[in-house]
């Protein structure tokens, strides 16, 4: 018997024995990476992602103006813009405090954006409650209004305002609107107290021209929003065909029908 013939059964069992530790460390590799994406799909969905954002702006009708703002998702990512009178748009990415975007909107496609259409007939009260119910016609042939507010209150739980700090200070040329924008800018708010201070400052001046600024801090649970979403319009939406309304006769056919008679 040859040497080799005798270290057959051992060199067998050695094999055996490694292809074993391989598939069990292979195993235990896939368990693991499942395991991490299987709690960051539980983190992704239950953890808010904040969101800071903050907004400036100043003008004076038919003068210079300018407007800038940012807005930072998870501490990571950043994108801040500006514009202002006789300047370019510009807009930045910063990713980690590192630029990844710096993009000035050309002279053409800010023109096609700023530019002003011709003004197109203005609709009368009737075109607009028409369009109004064709608009209420069209939700309520998917959906069930009621439930559809439901559903809408309920997704605000997934959107949470940590602070907001907001100011206007304005003027009109009209002292009459400017009294009137008041009122109706108060009213708003007050609707936005509970969210945060929001101040309202008037100026009785001769002149339209106003500054703002706004600060909000805020955390959302965009995919528990999405999932419930599609959970909703799964078993919410109605898959069925509208009923056709009945047209009335018109009133010389009516008329037609009783001479005939």
């Amino acid at each position: 018997m040859q040497w080799y013939q005798a270290l057959w059964p051992e060199l067998t069992r050695a094999a055996l024995i490694v292809s074993a530790i391989a598939g069990a460390t292979t195993a235990l590799a896939a368990m693991l990476v499942a395991r991490k994406l299987l709690l960051g799909l539980i983190v992704a969905v239950y953890a808010p992602i904040p969101i800071r954002g903050n907004l400036k702006a100043r003008g004076e009708f038919g003068k210079s103006w300018f407007l800038a703002g940012a807005l930072e998702i998870l501490d990571l990512v950043t994108i801040a813009f500006a514009a202002a009178h006789g300047i370019l748009p510009v807009v930045q990415v910063y990713v980690l405090d590192r630029k990844l975007l710096h993009r000035t909107i050309t002279p053409g496609t800010w023109k096609k954006l700023t530019e002003r259409k011709p003004q197109e007939p203005t609709a009368d009260k009737d075109g607009i409650i028409r369009k109004l119910e064709r608009w209420h016609d069209q939700v309520q042939r998917w959906f069930d209004l009621r439930a559809l507010r439901q559903f809408l209150r309920r997704q605000l739980r997934f959107v949470r305002v940590n602070r907001m700090e907001g100011e206007l200070v304005y003027s009109l040329s009209d002292f009459a609107w400017t009294g009137m924008t008041f009122g109706l800018l108060s009213t708003v708010a007050g609707l936005l107290a509970p969210l945060g201070t929001f101040r309202v400052e008037p100026k009785w001046e001769e002149l339209t021209r106003g500054e703002a600024k706004m600060e909000l801090d805020t955390a959302l649970l965009p995919l528990r929003i999405l999932f419930s979403t599609i959970a909703f319009v799964i078993t919410n939406i109605k898959l069925r065909k509208p009923k056709p309304r009945k047209l009335a006769a018109a009133p010389h056919l009516d008329r037609e029908a009783q001479h005939g008679r």
